[in-house]
């Protein structure tokens, strides 16, 4: 516990930080709901069983490594805070999407979308945590920030699953995935979020041209 507490600490040394961090809290309850009623609606909307559903997962897989590779060429030219909630919006989205979809080739790329905002948006999440605590503070913040998300993701799917009974696999991960994109667009809003470090080219050495 104190532990955690410590990591609180470090959070509310900046304004920003707990915006982000209740940011990454409520995005996760939608995610839970959406992995666990992944296979689901996989199995009832699509042909193929098994093979359907490892070559959707196959679709994230192809999404994050690309979300990877244009990682540090958009964060050079995109304010860091906007870019990471934009492209967490549209992973959720995309996830709202594949609840109702009922084509192979379009919940493959969908998902792939997903992956694709999911890195991009995390590895800049990251980078603005990183850049923003204390180094003493890191593995007491990150700690806290693990604790919180692995405790709402299963919380969340064991709700969504109970739902899902009533109102539809389809439906509720729908709502799981609205609920991710608009966690992001909510704290689009917010000033201190917005104005948290901007991203800037790395330093060139001396005598070296500027990194483009």
């Amino acid at each position: 516990m104190q532990e955690l507490r410590e990591g609180w600490a470090g959070i509310g040394l900046e304004p920003a930080l707990k915006t982000l961090a209740l940011w990454a809290g409520v995005g996760t309850m939608g995610g839970g709901a959406v992995l666990a009623l992944l296979p689901v609606v996989v199995f009832r909307n699509l042909p193929g069983g098994p093979a359907a559903l490892g070559l959707v997962e196959a679709g994230a897989v192809v999404g994050s490594v690309a979300g990877g590779l244009v990682t540090a060429w958009a964060t050079r030219r995109i304010a860091m805070a906007p870019l990471m909630l934009a492209t967490t919006a549209m992973a959720g989205c995309a996830m709202a999407a594949l609840g109702f979809s009922h084509v192979l080739l379009l919940s493959l790329g969908l998902y792939a979308l997903a992956g694709f905002g999911q890195t991009l948006g995390g590895a800049t999440f990251n980078a603005l945590f990183q850049a923003s605590v204390p180094p003493a503070l890191m593995g007491r913040t990150f700690g806290l920030l693990g604790t919180v998300e692995g405790a709402a993701a299963p919380a969340t799917a064991l709700v969504g699953g109970i739902l899902a009974t009533t109102a539809g696999a389809g439906v509720i991960m729908a709502a799981g995935g609205i609920w991710m994109a608009l966690s992001g667009l909510l704290l689009l809003r917010s000033r201190p979020l917005m104005t948290l470090l901007p991203s800037t080219p790395d330093p060139a050495p001396d005598g070296a041209p500027p990194i483009e």
